[in-house]
């Protein structure tokens, strides 16, 4: 009778399982900190719990996992016959990735930076993955084999074409560079968001309560009110008495949504 096999997992990969959730939870820090410090809130108040950081965090890999197949799938559509291009299948299979990652921020922070802007800007923060794909696997070859005569010797060494023939390989011996720069924009970008939550004209919960409170932070399923008066000139003062309340606690009749710009609301 046949015993069955199952996948071995590495140290490395249990490490990066493993860290998934704690970097998951330094992400919603990041991205509330600012606001925290804005708004003049305890740290104490910081809401989001292990479960929160657990869930998020595996929306993170079913992202990046869902990601990555369909950017081998796409990559499936070079052809392999040339080891040129089976570099280039591999650097498309890898570079799509952050470019969905970075697209689908772009889409749910719709309004921060406009399209054009946040394009320029999000591939100024992947040249350097860029370069270290671009320089590794087209550019050093050229050197090293320059006394080849044609582009298949070049490119073709039976040593550099290991890494090429699977994604898995290919995507192992780069990921001790990618990862870490992946892992610090993803980072960047999250406090940035997070600074750019409180700019500019945006939308507040208030809650027809007495006294009506506003909601300066959104967690999902709480919510981070404090007492707001509205005065005679449209703007809005609210009161540091901070209070946390339960998202499904509030009928949807007892609150309206209203537009305010970051100088229209202050603190008492």
């Amino acid at each position: 009778m046949s015993q069955l096999r199952l996948p071995k997992i590495r140290i490395t990969e249990a490490a990066l399982i493993a860290a998934i959730p704690p970097f998951s939870y330094l992400l919603l820090w990041l991205y509330y900190q600012p606001q925290f410090e804005h708004y003049n809130v305890p740290i104490s108040l910081f809401q989001p719990n292990a479960m929160q950081a657990l869930l998020f965090a595996t929306t993170i890999t079913i992202f990046f996992v869902f990601t990555y197949v369909i950017a081998q799938l796409i990559s499936k559509l070079i052809p392999q016959g040339h080891p040129l291009l089976l570099r280039l299948k591999r650097f498309v299979g890898i570079m799509l990735v952050p470019e969905f990652l970075f697209g689908t921020i772009n889409i749910f922070a719709r309004g921060y930076l406009p399209a054009v802007q946040y394009f320029l800007w999000i591939h100024m923060l992947l040249l350097p993955i860029i370069l270290y794909l671009a320089l590794g696997d087209f550019i050093l070859p050229l050197i090293r084999n320059r006394k080849a005569k044609t582009l298949r010797a070049k490119f073709g060494r039976k040593a550099d074409q290991e890494i090429y023939r699977t994604s898995g390989s290919y995507l192992a011996s780069k990921a001790r560079f990618v990862l870490p720069v992946l892992v610090l924009l993803i980072t960047g970008v999250t406090y940035t968001l997070g600074t750019r939550a409180y700019r500019g004209e945006r939308s507040y919960v208030i809650i027809n309560s007495s006294p009506k409170q506003i909601v300066l932070i959104n967690y999902g399923d709480k919510m981070l009110a404090a007492e707001v008066e509205q005065k005679s000139d449209k703007r809005y003062v609210y009161h540091p008495n901070f209070k946390l309340l339960n998202a499904n606690d509030l009928n949807k009749d007892t609150f309206t949504y209203v537009r305010i710009d970051k100088d229209q609301l202050r603190k008492d």
